[in-house]
């Protein structure tokens, strides 16, 4: 024994099995070894019988890729192994529109958008309305909003999302601009 990972490693190849795997992807993510371990937890998905307590870790490290392809790919192949609890799918819905897929995106937030306790999916509604001219729900969401920047969150889904000159304006002002400006640092 060396560390953790050697330990689990060893037990991979002497011991493959989807319980070794995840537990081997949840020591890949402590050690800060993303990507080998959502491939580790995927494995364990992969597997028979699949371990599906890895579905947040996945939908989690989803989060962490640099690309906004690789994430919604992650995702995807987690959801179709049954991972999409109501935050999950929340989450699917950002990743949905990191990737322009805005309808689709909207959809999956609409049906978990009162369940969804972390936000992900009234902030995917309230930016796909605004790109389609609707400031109803912004203005709504700007009142309750618990988290980090709401703009700052809008303006991430609109750049990636395929609106980088709105996410733009929405960053002077100039979206809603019947809506007073937040003060820098409050919580709206």
């Amino acid at each position: 024994w060396v560390d953790d990972v050697s330990l689990w490693r060893s037990a991979l190849r002497d011991t493959p099995c989807s319980y070794v795997e995840a537990s081997f992807g949840h020591v890949l993510y402590r050690d800060h070894r993303f990507r080998d371990a959502l491939a580790m937890f995927q494995r364990s998905l992969q597997a028979d019988p699949p371990r599906l307590e890895v579905c947040p870790k996945i939908l989690d490290l989803a989060g962490k890729l640099d690309s906004p392809a690789e994430v919604l790919e992650a995702a995807e192949a987690a959801r179709a192994h049954g991972c999409m609890g109501a935050e999950d799918r929340g989450k699917y819905a950002v990743y949905l529109s990191l990737n322009g897929r805005w309808e689709q995106a909207a959809a999956e937030a609409e049906v978990v958008v009162e369940a969804d306790r972390a936000g992900r999916a009234a902030l995917v509604l309230a930016t796909w309305d605004v790109v389609r001219g609707d400031c109803t729900r912004y203005r709504a969401l700007r009142t309750d909003w618990k988290g980090d920047s709401l703009e700052g969150q809008m303006q991430h889904l609109l750049h990636y999302g395929g609106h980088q000159e709105l996410g733009a304006a929405l960053a002077r002002g100039s979206v809603c601009p019947e809506l007073p400006p937040l003060d820098e640092g409050a919580t709206p």
